[in-house]
């Protein structure tokens, strides 16, 4: 799907909730690209989750903490994509805390610091 196709997403048979332009791929590819440039290269994006409630549709996208040789130690945050505008919640203080939050993670796995 391209950024310009719209999905109709129906609550119930008879009208349109919300319409999706941003593609479960695109999250993913936005929230990976600004987590290795913004946070860490040991982070990465996990697969999206669709979110709808009552005022927008958004993907919800964990973010992982992860070291070669032993996986992902865990998740350490969610970027939320805009399932309309594919805009994302994300602001330098975000992605600091993140960082953070994979320092705190991996000193519970003293071999498992993450990479600047």
């Amino acid at each position: 799907m391209h950024d310009d196709v719209a999905f109709h997403l129906y609550l119930d048979n008879s009208h349109v909730v919300h319409e999706i332009h941003t593609d479960v791929q695109t999250a993913r590819r936005k929230v990976a690209g600004w987590v290795v440039s913004e946070v860490s290269t040991s982070c990465m994006a996990q697969t999206p989750g669709l979110v709808v409630d009552d005022s927008q549709v958004y993907w919800r996208v964990p973010v992982a903490f992860l070291r070669p040789g032993i996986g992902v130690i865990g998740v350490i945050g969610n970027v939320h994509v805009d399932a309309m505008t594919g805009e994302m919640n994300v602001t330098p203080q975000f992605a600091e805390q993140l960082f953070n939050a994979a320092v705190n993670l991996s000193k519970a796995h003293p071999h498992a610091q993450p990479a600047t």
